[in-house]
């Protein structure tokens, strides 16, 4: 137990008188030292002295020994030294007595501390037992003097026979129930010596009624005392429960509360509000705030999440469109080449254009002369020659081409949206049934390519091509009408092939 005496301040009280003694003896050898210097200083040496003993004339000369206003000045400085050295030691001693002082104080005041939480914790701990004597044992003294006199003056028992019948009966119940509470208490299950402690009170209880109600009829002393033998039981298994819990909630092997909402938030938010609860009782969070804070968030992110991934849905869509229209301008331009590209075995004519030239942006350019585009025949074929005389316009300015998003809806109005795009072996499939159409002697049109493969124009006009440049160089030759003529079966005008105008395509413009 800590006392108000404490051996380190009287150690410190004793280090400092010590320090203060050393000052003093050292001022004390300082002044004898200054006496010893001061009497050898004015002591006169002999003139006639044996040089034996070490002294001559230089050393007994007038201007080796020290003046009075020397001998005053280093005496000043000496007493000065004692001066500063008696105050330091006076200043070492003071500062240890305040420190051994407030040491001592503090010591008190932690000595005074722990005496008041001792004697709180003492109060608490006497106020704990009075509630439970008042409660427990004041309720089993009540029932105890119920049945003493029931015994004592109903039967007619002597009074130390009738109390110990009372006490013998009601600490029955009191005996399971302490039981049970250790049991609780060291975590063993407690179940079936709870209901037989509240059975055997039900009995107690029900015998002390029927003392003072034999009859059957209520009456106060009745419902009193067989109040008191039932409700002995029920209290000593409530503080059971209350210490077994604390133990617990120390232990940290039970839930904590759920946070408490106002009423007006679960009026006006009760959505927010249920689930604020809901994550405080699955996070084991206390505080309301930060319950609300929580969902909050939560809220805030599942909304960035679902903006987030229906931007990456309209990037994706938006990524898909572009490649869509980059393959219909690929297949645009497949198209035009399949258009401007004869088949073998055709008649061109190349025609070199001299002068105002379009490009393929519309564009004129500057004229420089006219044109004349020879064709040169074979053998027996019809010659033809054109000639084409521009007349020299001024330059326009370049249009800017304007581009037309194209989307998987708009990209072709004769078939549906939602289709396959054509692969390989639908190439083949229409190239072979093109063929087949074509030995028959007609070559299919677009339409109905379309029709029946389901696929664009320009994919139709694409097969044709193909189909055409096979059949073209196994000898079959294209008449005008979509007629198709067999290698058997050459066509003659006046014994020389014909040419029709439709066969002689226009490939390239040379522009100079």
């Amino acid at each position: 137990m800590t006392t108000f005496y404490d051996h380190r301040a009287e150690r410190a009280v004793a280090e400092a008188d010590a320090e203060a003694r050393r000052a003093q003896a050292e001022v004390l050898r300082s002044d004898t030292q200054l006496r010893i210097e001061r009497e050898r200083s004015t002591t006169r040496m002999p003139a006639a002295e044996d040089t034996t003993h070490g002294w001559d004339d230089a050393s007994t000369s007038p201007s080796t020994r020290p003046t009075r206003a020397e001998r005053r000045a280093r005496d000043a400085e000496a007493e000065a030294r004692r001066e500063d050295i008696l105050a330091e030691a006076r200043l070492r001693r003071r500062q240890r007595a305040e420190e051994a002082k407030r040491h001592r104080k503090d010591i008190r005041s932690r000595d005074r501390a722990a005496w008041w939480g001792t004697a709180r914790r003492r109060a608490e701990t006497l106020r704990r037992t009075l509630v439970l004597v008042g409660a427990i044992v004041g309720v089993n003294l009540v029932a105890i003097a119920g049945q003493v006199t029931a015994f004592h003056k109903g039967f007619g028992w002597d009074l130390l026979a009738a109390l110990g019948a009372a006490a013998v009966v009601e600490s029955i119940a009191i005996y399971v129930g302490w039981h049970a509470h250790v049991a609780l208490i060291e975590g063993d299950s407690v179940f079936r010596l709870r209901v037989t402690s509240y059975a055997i009170a039900l009995i107690v209880g029900g015998l002390n009624y029927h003392h003072y109600a034999p009859d059957g009829h209520p009456t106060d002393q009745a419902i009193m005392f067989g109040l008191a033998s039932i409700l002995s039981p029920w209290l000593w298994a409530m503080h059971s429960r209350h210490l077994h819990r604390t133990q617990l909630r120390t232990a940290g092997l039970i839930d904590p509360r759920a946070p408490k909402f106002s009423v007006l938030r679960w009026v006006l938010h009760r959505a927010e509000t249920w689930q604020a609860l809901k994550w405080a009782v699955r996070h084991g969070e206390q505080s309301p705030s930060a319950a609300i804070l929580a969902v909050q968030a939560d809220e805030t992110t599942t909304e960035g999440a679902v903006l987030l991934d229906r931007a990456r849905e309209q990037i994706t869509a938006a990524q898909a469109a572009l490649i869509r229209t980059q393959s219909d301008l690929i297949t645009v331009t497949q198209m035009v080449i399949a258009d401007t590209t004869p088949a073998p075995g055709e008649m061109t004519v190349a025609t070199t254009v001299e002068g105002p030239a379009i490009d393929h942006h519309g564009a004129i350019a500057a004229i420089t002369s006219p044109v004349t585009s020879p064709i040169t025949p074979a053998n027996d074929e019809v010659t033809t020659a054109t000639t084409i005389d521009c007349p020299p316009q001024p330059p326009a300015d370049t249009p800017s081409p304007v581009i037309q998003p194209v989307t998987s809806p708009a990209l072709d109005s004769e078939h549906d949206s939602d289709r396959d795009r054509p692969d390989e072996q639908d190439n083949r499939e229409a190239e072979k049934w093109v063929r087949a159409a074509m030995r028959k002697g007609r070559t299919p049109t677009q339409g109905e390519i379309v029709e029946r493969y389901g696929f664009s124009k320009g994919w139709a006009r694409l097969r044709v091509q193909a189909a055409r440049e096979e059949m073209t160089a196994k000898g079959y030759r294209f008449l005008p009408g979509n007629v198709v003529q067999p290698p058997s079966a050459p066509a003659t005008v006046n014994g020389a092939p014909s040419v029709h105008a439709d066969d002689i395509n226009i490939t390239r413009l040379e522009v100079s």
